[in-house]
């Protein structure tokens, strides 16, 4: 913290792009920034150099903190205005840097940092921009305080846990609560090139005790634990999240961590979390009803978060009113409220304003989620909101759709679409097959066609659906490597 103070002359409430590789220099580069009062920037990496610079452009970042091959994309950002100052954390720089925050009697450690209030910007974390532009997310202190508090009140983590996270911001927790980080061996920047040996190696020989991760990640990593009769007795805590968890990969995890706590959280950038639900309960109650199409159960609120069910639209809405909010088990748009919600986004007014219900001194923030609650007051998710598909009187929803198709043996993924043909929309699904199961003549496409019509007339929520398509790779973000790029497929088949 003292090099970036006495070296750089970087002080409170400077904006900082943290161009760094997720891991050592993420955690250290972010502590030492917050301590100082500076305000850390961070973009996922992976969203392609276009995307980045764009959303650094947009962030204005007074420093940029630049590493390894990331540090080259700061040449780009040279001509920004008003023009950013260059810190290149070279090999020698970052050793310095990892002694300092190592030791004992280091800086890092003594040193008390600035007082800070607690409605003061504290960060700005970029959302995914799955289903439209990335946002620059403002945290306040206090907003990142009742995160923490919120963790530990509603999961029972310990100094002595060991976590290795499969998303790297999500590190960024574990010195807070005490917990010891296992930095796994993979390109975070592609989670789809996990190598599943490795991590389960990294689990096994740090006796990883919990661990955060996409469901597509988990089931890669438990597809290799099955086949090759390996279990994981130190997990006790699994965090799904990013994404609705299916059926086949839950079932799936309970062979290789069968003492283990399995959740489903649901949350996003924007307020995180907000509700819970363990696998055991998804498996034992609400199986039957997810795989024929009532959605994804997502649990109830946690402590201190709310959430209402108000009626769909694009437009704006200034203030809360009770005439907005729909009757338990009607779809609408999910919000939610509570000390860990966010309040705004980084100048982008406009974006804000559609965002965020003003209620009193309180702000709900639209999740772009569409849902309902039941009668217990859980949450089920049926899919995004620019994502349903409207045909006439009838809306389909992904999560209640999709389901039905992944019962066939030979479907790894699909999507819901809507397909433009003639100035009219059509249900349409994008199947990807699993490994060596893609038609490639076409009697054996026709072939999989009519098995998945029949499938579609069995069900009153499928029978419009016939126009099926194959791609061997669905498009998924970068991210979580599990959120389906929909309004995409659905521009290349209409």
């Amino acid at each position: 913290m003292r090099l970036l103070r006495e070296s750089f002359h970087l002080s409170k409430r400077h904006r900082v792009l943290l161009a760094v590789r997720p891991g050592h220099e993420l955690i250290t580069g972010a502590f030492a920034l917050l301590r100082l009062g500076a305000i850390p920037i961070i973009i996922d990496a992976g969203m392609g150099l276009r995307r980045f610079l764009s959303c650094a452009r947009k962030a204005r970042p007074d420093f940029i903190l630049g590493a390894g091959r990331l540090r080259w994309a700061s040449i780009f950002l040279r001509s920004f205005e008003p023009r950013p100052r260059l810190i290149w954390l070279t090999r020698g720089f970052l050793r310095s840097w990892q002694r300092c925050t190592a030791s004992s009697e280091s800086p890092f450690r003594r040193s008390p940092g600035v007082s800070v209030h607690p409605d003061d910007l504290a960060a700005i974390l970029f959302s995914s921009g799955s289903t439209g532009t990335a946002k620059g997310v403002r945290y306040s202190h206090r907003q990142f305080s009742a995160q923490l508090e919120a963790l530990r009140r509603n999961y029972p983590l310990s100094e002595d846990d060991v976590d290795l996270p499969l998303l790297p911001i999500f590190s960024l927790f574990n010195p807070l609560i005490g917990r010891t980080s296992v930095l796994p061996e993979m390109e975070a920047t592609k989670p789809s090139r996990l190598r599943a040996k490795k991590i389960i190696e990294a689990l096994r020989q740090h006796r990883v005790t919990s661990s955060f991760g996409a469901p597509v990640l988990w089931r890669k990593i438990a597809l290799y634990g099955y086949r090759h009769g390996l279990q994981l007795p130190d997990i006790r805590f699994l965090f799904l999240a990013g994404v609705s968890c299916d059926i086949p990969t839950l079932e799936l995890l309970w062979r290789i961590v069968p003492q283990a706590e399995i959740h489903t959280p649901y949350g996003a950038t924007e307020a995180l979390p907000i509700t819970d639900i363990r696998g055991d309960e998804i498996l034992s109650r609400w199986k039957v009803l997810q795989e024929n199409g009532s959605g994804t159960c997502v649990g109830r609120p946690i402590t201190g978060a709310q959430v209402r069910i108000i009626r769909v639209t694009e437009e704006a809405i200034p203030r809360w009113e009770p005439a907005l909010e729909l009757a338990t088990g009607h779809v609408g748009e999910i919000i939610v409220g509570g000390p860990m919600v966010t309040e705004s986004y980084d100048g982008e007014p406009e974006k804000t304003r559609l965002a965020k219900i003003q209620d009193g001194d309180r702000v709900w923030h639209r999740m772009g989620d569409l849902g309902f609650l039941d009668q217990q007051g859980r949450l089920w998710f049926c899919g995004r909101r620019a994502e349903r598909v409207l045909v006439g009187d009838e809306i389909f929803y992904p999560d209640c759709t999709e389901p039905f198709f992944l019962k066939h043996s030979s479907v790894a993924r699909c999507a819901l679409i809507g397909l433009r043909r003639k100035g009219l929309t059509f249900p349409a699904i994008v199947v990807q097959p699993k490994l060596g199961h893609y038609p490639l003549w076409t009697y054996q496409r026709n072939r999989f066609i009519g098995e998945l019509r029949e499938i579609a007339e069995r069900y009153e929520k499928t029978r419009r659906i016939r126009h099926f398509f194959f791609r061997k790779k669905l498009p998924v973000d970068v991210r979580h490597n599990a959120k389906i790029h929909r309004l995409a497929l659905a521009k290349r088949f209409s």
